[in-house]
């Protein structure tokens, strides 16, 4: 009788890619259940929601990275991290640390980063903007330039959108 392979048997990069995708998949409706707790909770539960909006957001962004491929230009040798940048967010700087302490993408560590100014952004790989840099976000992508860095922000449409 031949052995069929089981479920089980999938490489553990299958399974983050499948986790991944999923992940993704169902972000919008996480996103718009946290977003309407405040309204259908109790005081106490809606004080969480910040925190619990802040864990999804860190996991959207630690997932991003999977499928992003950096030119090997970006990276100053073969063991450099992707350096993970945020503008303005502590909740999310705080549960992205937290996500991604550990692991690697590509063979490559992962480290998050507090952008302060614009040459902080630039060291960055992948910059996440904060809806309270909403009045800088044509500035902060101008600053950015030619740059290998991918930025990611809770703005609808493009980047004059957030003006």
């Amino acid at each position: 009788m031949p052995c069929r392979p089981s479920h089980r048997d999938s490489s553990a990069r299958d399974w983050r890619s499948r986790l991944a995708a999923a992940l993704l998949h169902l972000t919008p409706t996480a996103l718009a259940l946290l977003a309407s707790a405040p309204l259908l909770a109790p005081q106490n539960v809606a004080a969480a929601a910040p925190v619990e909006n802040s864990k999804v957001k860190a996991a959207m962004v630690f997932h991003f990275t999977a499928f992003i491929s950096w030119p090997e230009v970006a990276f100053a040798d073969s063991g450099s991290p992707i350096v993970l940048g945020i503008i303005n967010d502590p909740e999310l700087e705080s549960a992205l640390r937290e996500i991604v302490r550990g692991e690697t993408v590509g063979g490559r560590p992962l480290s998050v980063v507090r952008c302060r100014t614009l040459d902080d952004a630039r060291a960055a790989h992948l910059v996440y903007v904060s809806r309270a840099e909403a009045g800088h976000l044509q500035a902060i992508l101008t600053g950015l330039g030619e740059r290998p860095i991918v930025t990611v922000g809770e703005f609808g449409g493009s980047p004059n959108a957030a003006e």
